[in-house]
């Protein structure tokens, strides 16, 4: 809580403040009492006190009155003095509010809580200025850590918008036109049919090794119908796993599944069903005869889900990378082949023969920029153009 100073010819108290406390007074009973008049945010007044055995100590009671009287309010004042920290928490409760994603405010308030925090934190909103916010980013940044900088980033503004709004920091605090952070070259890599081929060997020969214990082979199972699902849908391993009954049509002319939902993972509540990323990613996908065959098989039990846990709940995503880990491990697929592999070898060879806006359809993407960067894997030779160039011949 601050003071503002009031009086003719001074600032005014600004809503949520209170003006120049009053000296102590000595109460009969032996403890000292001040007090000072508190703005409210509606602009009137009213008179507030704090008591207590020595007059500091009554100062401080008279500012948490006054905290008590503003919560009547709902109003968590702003200042050149609340730390960075303390505006973190607010914003952090008021972006709850919002009704955003469970994952998105968990990672927002990772990388709040953590990277900013440590860098920000302990300063007062009156220490900052722009140099040093896109220092603090830089700084990340330069430490190979590209995508937490990008975050940092984000959620830095999003703090400080909060902020800007309440009138405690001027607009141009957060401005960070003009700075940018390098872009990480990502090289798309597709699975190469030999390398298939290697991998679903693999599979069956970690899967009918010999070991001790239980021979179950489910995990192989999943894994080996995972990985064929996603190369035969173009599926992200979150939506694959989603696949439910009422999302296919296995005896239509054209076999279909419709891509609805996906299983994600809540910190404190565990894997559930939730929404696609954007409305784009909704979709329905027309299906090759191997994956109408494997969702055949996979439904023929009854199950509701084509891949469930062995208690009978959503299988998690980790459980697939785990296996994949294991099986490749010390092959030349270890390290880079991934479920996310299968969607970037479908983009790169739809991409390839017919163009990245029908490969942006079939991924479910909005526009084909992502293919371009991202998942379509550059050919080494450009497409055949020399019957067009061959007009140019000297004659």
């Amino acid at each position: 809580m601050s003071t503002a100073i009031t009086g003719r010819g001074r600032p005014r108290t600004a809503p949520g403040e209170f003006g120049v406390i009053s000296k102590p007074r000595s109460l009969a009973c032996g403890a000292l009492s001040v007090s000072a008049t508190l703005r409210l945010p509606d602009g009137t007044t009213v008179r507030i006190t704090g008591t207590a055995a020595t007059a500091t100590a009554a100062r401080r009671d008279l500012a948490s009155n006054a905290e008590l009287v503003l919560a009547g309010w709902n109003v968590q004042t702003l200042t050149a003095r609340t730390t960075f920290a303390e505006l973190g928490a607010i914003w952090l409760s008021y972006y709850r509010t919002k009704g955003r994603a469970p994952q998105t405010v968990q990672r927002y308030e990772s990388t709040l809580n953590g990277t900013v925090a440590r860098a920000l934190g302990s300063l007062t909103l009156g220490e900052l200025d722009n140099g040093l916010l896109r220092r603090t980013v830089r700084a990340v940044a330069e430490s190979g850590r590209i995508a937490e900088a990008r975050a940092c980033r984000v959620v830095i503004r999003a703090v400080l918008s909060y902020a800007v709004e309440q009138g405690a920091v001027p607009p141009q605090l957060i401005n960070f036109d003009g700075f940018q952070l390098p872009t990480p070259l990502k090289k798309a890599r597709a699975i190469k049919l030999p390398e298939l081929e290697n991998l679903r060997e693999l599979i069956t020969a970690h899967r009918d090794r010999d070991r001790p214990g239980p021979q179950s082979t489910k995990a192989h199972d999943d894994l080996m119908d995972c990985m064929d699902l996603i190369l035969g849908t173009s599926l992200r391993i979150s939506e694959v796993l989603a696949v439910h009954r009422d999302s296919i049509d296995l005896d239509a002319e054209h076999p279909t599944l419709i891509v609805d939902r996906k299983v994600e993972y809540v910190k404190g509540t565990g894997y559930r069903l939730g929404a696609l990323k954007t409305d784009a990613t909704a979709r329905g996908i027309e299906l090759p005869e191997f994956a109408v065959a494997i969702l055949r098989r996979r439904f023929a039990d009854g199950r509701e889900f084509a891949f469930v846990a062995r208690g009978g709940g959503l299988l998690s995503q980790n459980n697939i990378r785990r296996t994949l880990r294991e099986v490749t491990g010390g092959s030349d697929l270890s390290g880079w082949l991934t479920p996310h592999s299968g969607r970037k070898t479908v983009a790169t060879a739809v991409n390839n023969e017919l163009g990245s806006s029908i490969a942006a359809e079939v991924l479910g993407q909005s526009d084909d920029r992502l293919i371009k960067s991202t998942y379509g894997e550059r050919r080494p030779v450009a497409p055949n153009v020399t019957a067009i160039t061959e007009r140019f011949a000297p004659k």
